[in-house]
């Protein structure tokens, strides 16, 4: 059941129109006046969450035609929508309509995600900018003996510009806002599933952005349980992790399925195979002798 719109923060504004499907549908072969009929009850079925009363009365106020004109033009326009409880729905249309519900649910997702990330690379920032003009307010007494003095002429952003030359990104957690999802490794650290990869994934193995949301969320208790360590190496952890996580969600039927039920199918179907004894290998193999006799 799709929701409703007084359900959501947002609203579908905008009505899906596929000009070329519309084209060719034997809608669009009603008289000129049924076909406009036709076109304002999607219109107005599309703002009540793609469905209309159904109140003949109701429906000949919303469209602004009159009740001669409403007599006249149902008929040919009734057999494209379908009773269900007190509702008149178009199952094109229903079907547009979830799609669009679909995709605007995707676009929230990644801007939520998005805004995360920017939050949090600010929050990194103003952090790092605390640090360094910490340490450079700090007397030279103050200095560890290892460490030379930090002259009074530094500045904040020297000091921080020096600190991230210095320590860089080494493990990989700076945030990238342009990310297709963050694995959160708890401890406030987070870890970016890039774009480029989620986008080759998808399109390797037929994922959607909801299944790469999944995966992060694996991949978060995965690194709860095993600790993460991926050695520089972002991109073939990830691609380990993918198939761990495919293996696991795999079902017999959507060409998925795990190892063991592989191996299991494959000795299955050697146990069917008679042994034989090498004489009976070489026999096969001997090429047939003519009829007759002759060598």
């Amino acid at each position: 059941m799709m929701p409703r719109t007084e359900e959501r923060a947002d609203k579908l504004r905008a009505e899906w129109f596929w000009v070329d499907r519309w084209v060719s549908s034997s809608a669009f072969l009603l008289p000129v006046a049924a076909r406009g009929l036709y076109r304002e009850m999607l219109s107005q079925a599309w703002i009540r969450d793609a469905r209309l009363p159904n109140d003949h009365a109701a429906i000949q106020r919303a469209t602004g035609v009159s009740a001669k004109e409403w007599a006249a033009l149902w008929p040919k326009v009734a057999a494209y929508w379908r009773v269900e409880g007190d509702w008149l729905v178009n199952d094109t249309q229903v079907e547009i309509y979830r799609e669009a519900l679909r995709r605007a649910d995707v676009a929230t997702a990644k801007a939520r995600s998005g805004a995360d990330a920017r939050w949090k690379r600010e929050q990194y920032k103003g952090t790092a900018q605390a640090d360094a003009q910490a340490d450079a307010q700090a007397l030279p007494g103050q200095c560890p003996p290892s460490l030379s003095p930090i002259r009074s002429s530094a500045t904040p952003q020297t000091v921080a510009g020096a600190r991230r030359a210095s320590y860089g990104d080494p493990h990989g957690f700076r945030v990238d806002a342009n990310a297709a999802a963050l694995i959160d490794l708890g401890g406030e650290r987070v870890v970016s599933v890039p774009a480029g990869w989620a986008t080759k994934a998808c399109r390797e193995y037929g994922l959607t952005d909801a299944d790469v949301q999944a995966f992060a969320q694996w991949c978060a208790a995965y690194t709860r349980r095993h600790g993460f360590e991926d050695g520089g190496k972002r991109l073939a952890w990830l691609d380990a992790r993918l198939a761990e996580w495919r293996a696991e969600r795999a079902r017999p039927n959507d060409g998925l399925r795990p190892a063991s039920e592989f191996l299991s199918a494959r000795a299955a179907r050697a146990a069917d195979v008679p042994d034989l004894t090498p004489e009976q290998r070489r026999a096969l193999l001997r090429p047939a002798r003519p009829a007759g006799g002759q060598s």
